[in-house]
């Protein structure tokens, strides 16, 4: 539930309310034990985004590259998804 409206904020603009509810699916997620789940890792990932898109430059970087450690290490260094954040976090470095 808290990911549905997550994201709704986000196509809403709304990107502080996003981070907030994507975050917190993100951590019940990890507190039920999937917190190397694809779709956790992809949660944290759209979190990030939405700090991102809310201006917050460094914490978008800091916890993008703590989601690509874990996508590298979960999923593999060519998945889809961890070259999808790899392509964020360069994007947020330059």
């Amino acid at each position: 539930m808290r990911e549905t409206i997550g994201e709704t904020y986000y196509k809403l603009s709304r990107f502080k309310e996003a981070e907030v509810h994507l975050s917190r699916a993100a951590e019940l997620r990890v507190a039920a034990g999937q917190g190397d789940s694809r779709q956790t890792l992809t949660t944290r990932h759209n979190a990030a985004a939405a700090v991102l898109s809310s201006g917050d430059r460094a914490k978008a970087r800091e916890l993008l590259t703590a989601i690509e450690a874990d996508r590298s290490r979960a999923l593999g260094g060519t998945d889809s998804d961890t070259l999808a954040t790899q392509g964020l976090l360069a994007y947020v470095m330059q």
